[in-house]
């Protein structure tokens, strides 16, 4: 599975991309299940994105990515750690 982290330690969390299991047609973008990055998701991309469980982005493999989300979620769990230091 190929993992995503940044060079700077505890700015983000880790990304990985994987095939799902159960379905060899999706495929998804995993994050921590104990941050709050599937909340935030589901709350800012409902209408753009697909959900499974709490650490979970599906895509399948037939539909065109929808990038701009897909940025904008990769950039919140990239910087995770450091804008949970800010709020703080």
């Amino acid at each position: 599975q190929p993992s995503y982290l940044t060079f700077e330690s505890k700015s983000g969390t880790t990304i990985r991309i994987d095939q799902i299991k159960a379905n060899p047609e999706q495929y998804g973008m995993f994050v921590p299940c104990h941050t709050t990055l599937l909340p935030t998701y589901r709350e800012i991309s409902r209408d753009v994105l697909s959900f499974d469980g709490n650490r979970c982005v599906k895509f399948h493999m037939k539909d065109e990515l929808p990038l701009d989300a897909v940025r904008h979620c990769i950039a919140l769990a990239l910087t995770y750690h450091q804008r949970k230091k800010l709020r703080c």
